[in-house]
């Protein structure tokens, strides 16, 4: 089973040969994902490359955009998987910092509202644009609630022209609001240096950091059909009616913690590895 590295295509085709079955198991938007890589002359990816696949595994966000890709391409059967989280992970991390998994916990009563983008900018699926206009709409309408607009993930962004410009036309950057910062880890951003995490996606709305930020009882305002009544959700691509989102999440989710705790951690629970009923 293939997951994130390509075993040899040779081999592969003397493996099958002897009988054995080789399984493709794809967990991004790889449509997308290799148009980039074509047009932008970046390395190529895992697509084409003359292995018997027996059947590939995707997940339920790339449905839409992926699953009649694979088939044709990998001339293979597409099966959807189910996707899964549980937060070991994460608490064997605080635990490794020295911290309880109650340290990872949002805690309400701030006037103000510190908030993050972490999207990784690295592919047009998952960037910091949309979020950053969320924040600015939000801003221009109720301009005392945001204390500061951290956007991870940023440093070669900051080399751009373009996007300096575009960072330069919103008035969370003007006012002297928003910074942009290196990579880090959620645990170091959502309590010491965030209270709120702001998101998108384009085709590509199951996410670990989504269900992170849930476990941890954040305000997480996002644009995923797949998080049920989870967080603060907007539509598409829709910034004006995202920053109405984030204006009501700051005014609602310290009245609602606890509804919002249990929600997410009922919609956790049908992610757990060791509870989720296999029907494939």
């Amino acid at each position: 089973i293939e997951l994130s590295a390509q075993l040899a295509p040779d081999w592969s085709r003397a493996f099958h040969a002897r009988g054995g079955r080789v399984v493709a198991m794809h967990v991004a938007n790889d449509y997308v994902i290799d148009i980039e890589r074509i047009i932008y002359g970046l390395p190529p990816g895992m697509q084409a490359s003359g292995t018997p696949y027996d059947a590939v595994w995707t997940l339920p966000a790339f449905e839409h955009s992926c699953t009649s890709y694979y088939q044709h391409v990998l001339r293979a059967p597409v099966s959807t998987m189910p996707h899964l989280w549980s937060p070991a992970g994460l608490i064997r991390h605080l635990r490794a910092q020295g911290r309880a998994e109650a340290d990872f916990d949002y805690r309400p009563g701030r006037d103000r509202w510190r908030l993050a983008v972490c999207e990784p900018n690295l592919c047009m699926v998952k960037t910091c644009h949309l979020p950053m206009l969320l924040c600015d709409a939000a801003h221009r309408a109720q301009p005392d609630f945001i204390e500061h607009l951290r956007v991870y993930n940023a440093m070669g962004l900051k080399e751009n022209a373009l996007f300096v410009r575009f960072a330069r036309s919103l008035d969370l950057v003007n006012h002297g609001l928003a910074s942009f910062e290196p990579r880090l880890p959620i645990t170091d951003i959502l309590g010491p240096q965030a209270d709120a995490l702001v998101s998108h996606h384009w085709e590509n709305g199951q996410n670990y950091l989504y269900y992170e930020a849930l476990w941890g009882g954040w305000p997480l305002i996002h644009n995923s059909a797949w998080l049920g009544d989870c967080g603060y959700r907007y539509p598409d691509f829709d910034c004006l009616v995202g920053g109405v989102a984030l204006r009501k999440a700051f005014g609602v989710h310290d009245a609602q913690l606890v509804r919002s705790r249990q929600q997410a951690r009922q919609f956790l629970a049908t992610l757990d590895p060791c509870a989720v009923s296999y029907t494939h």
